[in-house]
């Protein structure tokens, strides 16, 4: 048995080490035999070891001696304290965020990597054990700056941090999410909130409360999250560091009644340096400067404390820095009194419910708010949860003010009412406010004020300087001071364990329809989860059947025999509390089928200017700014629906609707007809309204047979399955049927340019699903409608598409003379972007008949004016081309890079039905280049685009570019057959 080696006592209670087993601590050269946990007595003596260390001291050796491997500790290598925690942790893997991000592996320090895979473990650091949403993930790492790809980067970044924890952590992925499966303990953040949470329990002698809070302030290394700038970013580290401050406070105080008050002076004289205006830490300062035998200062320290208030924030110091001040005058201070529990004032607060879930970032804000008795609000949407969460908060903070928690209900009163529930007595307002301050001067108390109004209703609450106040609203305002927490429904995984704690017979399959079809609103969740829990007999899948039905939703989600779980009821109250003109916006904004811009929403609702920021100020609507789109929540939607269809005003906006989605679907294809915005741009404003044209569509497919509903089928068709609306709707059988009605609504009109476009777009269906032979059908009618209606420009594009097709079924010389017509006319009509269509095609059927120089030619003329007009698509096709007929006249080379750089536009429009086609193709030149594998895997990519995307066509491509790779690579052998 070694002996046992004293701590130095600057590092809180003194302790000692006694050998009970062998551990090897990093950097050392051999093991050491070391154990912790034995109290020294004042003069630095083991009770327990008394006689060994006691003639360890009298023979004049050290910790060195009494340990020869432990010598390098002395050198300054490093610390006690770092000794001591290695020795408590036991080698145990580390994430520090309080300072520099760092992971500490037993001692060895890992390679955390660049700052946004630093970034990403902070935030999942920071919910340990618990899972974090992806979309939680990238707003905690990007913001609202995050890039298009950040979910791509996320995941890279993801996979980088399971590979740099190793074995001795993990990131699991679960449903919703990710989770970092570590002890909460081993993250410096969680284990400063456990060491504080346990010095600050009222029964614990005050020496194990100096050890805890010298362990908790130790922990801070500096500022956390360095280099992170997101609002969530911002947001941890202001309270980590108000965090940082409450424990040295408490530390100090500790430190003060241990007579140890020199101790703490440098600390504190460094943190009231670095927050000079924080008045409870100039307090504990100057207390510790009294005691410490320095009076002099501790006033002086006062009187730059006064001159600094008055100057930056105009006020004079507060009552308990006043109070200190007189006292040190008086010279009669003591050591800070240890917490003692107290009668203290009436607590009027509930307990919190037992199943809360998730909520963290948001609590831990509203905790260190009030703790530092500031002003808080929640603020969000009817049935969010803010309530219950603010009830939470209440009571983990009650210990923080003895004279008492007051709750208020502000629903439906005034401030001057409240004010007089609470046993005051005023003729006015201003005299309730002035009693109220009054009565609560020189206490402690927590002010909850729940449903309030708006900031007139709460800002006679306000209490005076020492107490705190939290207020929930509806509705969005801000007053000086005050922190606002706003509230947003649960993410996915939250939703379904909120589901599952309520009720515990909902499989998986089951719980994530019904927390979607419930807007992941939790009462919404609660309402579902009481439903089918106290109905057994109530069949979970039926149950999730009816919340699909959105006319029905709202009806199901309410508990018949508990008013409270009423969804409808709760977000009506919303609603009953706007003005007409504000509820009939509201209403006429429930047809919109996603989120939508203003411009859409100036088409469709009447006098929507100005009503939409009152609706954003109501929590009734969504703002994105990036996007700048507008959203409602899925319930606030079928519950403006509900009251439309009631007032009789469903089907005069919904024709708005429709109409106002046709003409923007219509401005976007022109933009990029004329030239005014790129394919890229066009794309990106057809994907944002996508929605709405689809509801448009289904809504006119419910009137066919009308003359407005017939004429919008064939005016919608028109717009939609154009150029951009092709390349979106890449399923193709999936939107044939929409085409067949409104090729029928374009007959019952007599609408001979209308039936020959729906022709049109029939065939180019099934020349998409490899019916090449009905394709050449739909183009010949449309063809000879066109003929008789002498529309050349409609002449042009059927003889394209028929010239396309016969070469898609190897008759080159059918299509060859059919191009050259086209070509003929437009360039009669001078429209240069047909041209370049119809040299590249014509080029291409050249090269197919075997005249590669002319088909080569006419291909190069065609790039050279897709480039001139910057058109993307066109380009994309001409090099395609142009790498097919280079590869048909042997120079794979060529045909590769030409391949690879149409390619890539197909993949910068989104065209997934040209990627896997010249895949198909860059296939066939990889393989003369003998790259087997690169051929291999390029056709594999084919293949699974084109079924993915149903085309039968790219299908037979793909499989014909992995048949011919067979004889020579045994992973095409399964395809050679399907190509036959």
């Amino acid at each position: 048995m070694g002996e046992c080696v004293g701590i130095p006592e600057r590092w809180g209670r003194a302790a000692c080490l006694h050998a009970t087993e062998r551990i090897q601590i990093p950097g050392a050269s051999s093991c050491a035999e070391v154990a912790v946990g034995h109290r020294l007595d004042g003069r630095g003596r083991c009770g327990r070891h008394e006689r060994a260390c006691g003639r360890s001291r009298q023979n004049g050796d050290h910790a060195d001696q009494a340990f020869p491997s432990l010598h390098w500790l002395s050198m300054g290598h490093i610390s006690w304290f770092k000794f001591v925690e290695f020795l408590l942790l036991n080698g145990r893997m580390r994430v520090r965020l309080l300072g520099p991000i760092e992971v500490d592996d037993g001692g060895r320090s890992l390679d955390v990597g660049p700052p946004q895979q630093r970034a990403v473990l902070a935030a999942l650091a920071v919910d340990v054990g618990r899972v974090v949403g992806v979309s939680t993930l990238v707003d905690r790492v990007w913001g609202e700056a995050a890039p298009t790809g950040a979910r791509s980067a996320l995941h890279a970044h993801l996979t980088r941090n399971r590979q740099m924890l190793g074995e001795r952590a993990s990131v699991v992925r679960r449903s919703g999410g990710y989770l970092l499966d570590l002890d909460p303990d081993a993250v410096d953040v969680h284990r400063l909130a456990r060491l504080f949470g346990q010095a600050r329990e009222l029964k614990r002698p005050n020496a194990e409360r100096v050890d805890l809070l010298t362990q908790a302030f130790a922990l801070w290394r500096g500022e956390p999250l360095p280099g992170l700038t997101t609002p969530w970013a911002e947001r941890m580290r202001a309270g980590w560091c108000q965090l940082r401050i409450e424990v040295a406070i408490a530390w100090a105080q500790a430190k003060m009644r241990a007579d140890d008050a020199a101790e703490v002076v440098s600390p504190l004289n460094e943190l009231v340096a670095e927050h000079p205006l924080v008045e409870p830490l100039i307090a504990a300062y100057m207390h510790a400067l009294y005691l410490a035998g320095r009076p002099a200062e501790a006033l002086a320290c006062f009187a730059v404390a006064r001159q600094r208030l008055a100057n930056e924030l105009g006020t004079e110091p507060g009552p308990q820095l006043r109070e200190l001040y007189l006292a040190l005058l008086r010279g009669g201070v003591e050591a800070p009194q240890a917490p003692s529990p107290q009668p203290g004032g009436e607590c009027q607060l509930r307990a919190p419910i037992a199943d809360f879930v998730g909520r963290t970032e948001a609590l831990n804000e509203l905790l260190i708010v009030l703790r530092g008795n500031g002003l808080a609000s929640v603020q969000g949407m009817g049935g969010v949860g803010k309530t219950e969460l603010a009830v939470l908060a209440a009571n983990r903070v009650r210990d923080a003010f003895p004279d008492g928690v007051v709750v208020i209900n502000l629903r439906g009163v005034s401030a001057a009412q409240a004010l007089r529930e609470l046993g005051l007595h005023g003729d006015d307002e201003e005299t309730l406010q002035r009693r109220y301050c009054g009565q609560l001067s020189g206490r402690r108390v927590l002010v909850f004020a729940d449903d309030a109004s708006d900031a007139a209703q709460v800002r006679p609450l306000i209490p005076p300087q020492g107490s705190a106040l939290l207020v929930t609203s509806r509705q969005r305002f801000t007053l000086p001071g005050m922190t606002i927490v706003h509230l947003g429904p649960f993410s996915e995984a939250e939703s379904v364990t909120f589901l599952k704690t309520i009720c515990r017979r909902v499989p998986d399959e089951h719980a994530h329809p019904i927390v979607k079809a419930c807007g992941f609103l939790p009462l919404a969740i609660r309402v579902s989860g009481s439903v089918l829990s106290n109905n057994p007999a109530l069949s979970v899948a039926d149950y999730a059947a009816a919340l699909a039905d959105q006319r029905q939703r709202l009806a199901h989600l309410r508990d018949p025999d508990d008013t409270q779980l009423d969804v409808a009821a709760s977000l009506g109250l919303s609603y009953s509390n706007l003005d007409e003109p504000s509820r009939s916006v509201l209403r006429q904004l429930g047809v919109f089928a996603g989120h939508f811009s203003t411009e859409l929403a100036k088409e469709v609702v009447e006098s929507s200017d100005d009503t939409l920021h009152v609706l954003l100020r109501r929590n009734l609507i969504e703002y994105h700014p990036e996007p700048g789109r507008w959203r409602l929540h899925d319930l606030v939607r079928d519950l403006a629906r509900h009251h439309l269809q009631d007032t009789g005003e469903w089907e005069r906006a919904m024709w708005r609707y429709a109409y106002a989605s046709l003409r923007i679907v219509k401005t976007v294809e022109q933009r990029h007809r004329s030239g005014d915005d790129t394919l890229l741009a066009a794309l990106a404003k057809f994907d944002a309204e996508r929605s709405h044209v689809d509801a448009a569509r289904h809504w006119a497919a419910e009137h066919a047979g009308t003359e407005a509903a017939d004429r919008l089928l064939v005016a919608e068709a028109t717009a939609t399955f154009g150029l951009i609306g092709f390349m979106r709707y890449d399923r193709r059988h999936e939107i044939a049927p929409a085409v067949e009605r409104a090729l029928a609504a374009a007959r019952r009109l007599g609408d001979v340019q209308g039936e020959a476009l729906m022709l049109n777009r029939l065939g180019q269906l099934h020349l998409d699903l490899g019916d090449h032979s009905q394709a050449i059908v739909h183009f010949g009618h449309q063809l000879a409608l066109l003929e008789t209606a002498a529309d050349a420009m409609g002449q042009a594009r059927a003889l394209n598409n028929l010239g396309i097709s016969y070469l898609a079924v190897g008759k080159p010389n059918r299509a060859v003379p059919l191009h050259q017509r086209q070509l003929g006319l437009v360039r009669e009509m001078g429209d240069l972007r047909g041209e370049a269509m119809a040299l590249c095609n014509l080029g291409q059927a050249r090269v197919s008949l075997g005249q590669a120089d002319l088909g080569l030619h006419d291909l190069t003329s065609a790039l050279i004016i897709a480039r001139k007009l910057d058109d993307r698509y066109g380009e994309c096709a001409v090099l395609h081309n142009m790498g097919r007929a280079k590869l048909a006249a042997g120079d794979p080379v060529q045909a590769e890079m030409l391949m690879e750089q149409a390619l890539g536009h197909a993949r910068e429009m989104g065209d997934r039905h040209s990627e896997s086609k010249i895949l198909s193709d860059l296939a066939h030149a990889m393989l003369s280049l003998d790259r087997l594998a690169a051929a291999v895997t390029a056709g594999e990519r084919a293949l699974a685009l084109a079924r993915d995307l149903d085309c039968r066509d790219a299908e037979s491509q793909a499989l014909s570019a992995l048949s011919a790779a067979q004889p020579l690579s045994h992973e095409a052998k399964p395809f050679r057959h399907r190509a036959l």
